[in-house]
């Protein structure tokens, strides 16, 4: 029989491609999310909606575990994957009630209650730990996108060694991601729009949080402009906090004749193909950066904060520069460095490109997890079990 694998996720869209990729590998796919059911029906993956409220919300979190029980038993899976924080807790342990005999989940990153220093999310911390391990104890595997994270919930007792995994992010569609950026003509007039007068265009992709570092960006922007720097420097991505504190909109305010807030867009491969250099001082703990990857597969320098998941993706002096988190002027520094040094840049390009297709496409990705549910099912076959957890 062919396995049948259930993706959990809230953005489960965004992972659309990775269902794609472990389809052609011979397993059947279906999904739940909160999202629109359209992509899963243009791709003929069957989608189950399962409301998901990101932020702190203990009777709608009831509700979401009462929808993914509902769906797995609906579906009736040999594998239940959660992704992002509440579905990698809640998925296992639904799966767990409805009779699923493989549970795994990617733990990616370790989200807003350890990115940001605030009374509620250090009141939060010890009931997410408490989820997390009962999420572990329910799981055959709990994956992790870089190896701090592992070693945390490992040091912490969240996950028993023995279970922990890595795995290099979601996987990067190169393919496609090209595809998306349009030809010349149309870059170039893009390029134009962003920066009429030619100056290099400098750009922050993602959601707008304080824990993000966009504070950062525009105190770094602002410098670096009265000292005479030549860029312009552009914000792209929505205010959802979705927990963590956003960035107040009379700040951007502020901000406006220095930096041009786009808010989001759906053209993201075109606007990071038009610039020069990418930058995320983000401060909060990611798997690994979906923007960063991106931006570094169409070919761009690379400024980020050493934090973990961007240390995966950027080595310091080749194909970028770190810089300590909440560093505004180390920012600033950095920025100017590479701004001022057009053959480094083109070559740290090459090898932000040239890194992603080594260690961070989808075809790798899609592989290790294909890999790991094998072994899985076979190891359920011959009779291993794994502690259920009540939901």
């Amino acid at each position: 029989m062919t396995p049948h694998i259930l993706h959990a996720a809230g953005d489960t869209a965004a992972r659309l491609p990775l269902l794609l990729a472990l389809r052609a590998r011979g397993f059947e796919v279906s999904a739940t999310g909160s999202g629109d059911s359209a992509p899963f029906d243009a791709a003929g993956v069957p989608y189950r909606c399962v409301p998901l409220h990101r932020g702190l919300a203990p009777f709608a979190d009831f509700g979401t575990l009462r929808g993914l029980r509902a769906a797995c038993r609906a579906l009736r899976p040999d594998v239940v994957h959660g992704f992002e924080t509440k579905p990698a807790i809640y998925a296992p342990l639904a799966a767990a009630r409805a009779g699923v005999p493989v549970r795994v989940r990617t733990v990616t990153g370790l989200g807003w209650t350890w990115s940001v220093d605030s009374a509620k999310a250090r009141t939060l911390r010890p009931t997410v730990a408490a989820l997390h391990k009962r999420a572990s104890a329910a799981s055959a595997r709990t994956f992790f996108q870089n190896p701090e994270d592992c070693a945390d919930f490992v040091g912490l007792g969240l996950v028993d060694e023995a279970r922990a995994a890595l795995v290099p992010g979601s996987g990067v569609d190169v393919a496609a991601l090209d595809a998306a950026v349009p030809g010349p003509a149309p870059l170039a007039a893009l390029r134009a729009e962003l920066s009429p007068r030619g100056a290099p265009i400098v750009v922050f992709a993602g959601r707008l949080l304080v824990a993000k570092g966009v504070p950062v960006f525009l105190q770094a922007a602002r410098a670096l402009l009265q000292a005479g720097v030549v860029a312009r420097f552009v914000l792209v991505g929505p205010r959802d906090g979705a927990g963590a504190p956003a960035v107040n909109e009379a700040l951007l305010d502020e901000y406006r004749d220095q930096v041009l807030v786009l808010g989001p867009r759906a053209d993201l491969p075109a606007l990071l193909a038009a610039s020069d250099l990418f930058v995320l001082p983000t401060a909060y703990r990611e798997g690994l950066p979906r923007t960063l990857l991106e931006a570094a597969a169409l070919g761009l320098p690379l400024v980020a904060t050493d934090a973990p998941g961007c240390r995966e993706i950027l080595r310091d002096g080749w194909n970028g520069l770190r810089v300590p988190v909440g560093d505004a002027a180390a920012l600033a520094k950095a920025i100017a460095a590479l701004l001022a040094d057009a053959p480094l840049r083109a070559l740290m390009a090459e090898r932000s490109r040239e890194r992603v297709l080594r260690e961070f496409t989808l075809d790798r990705v899609a592989d290790a997890y294909a890999a790991h549910y094998r072994e899985l099912l076979a190891m359920a076959a011959d009779g291993a079990s794994w502690a259920e957890a009540d939901a």
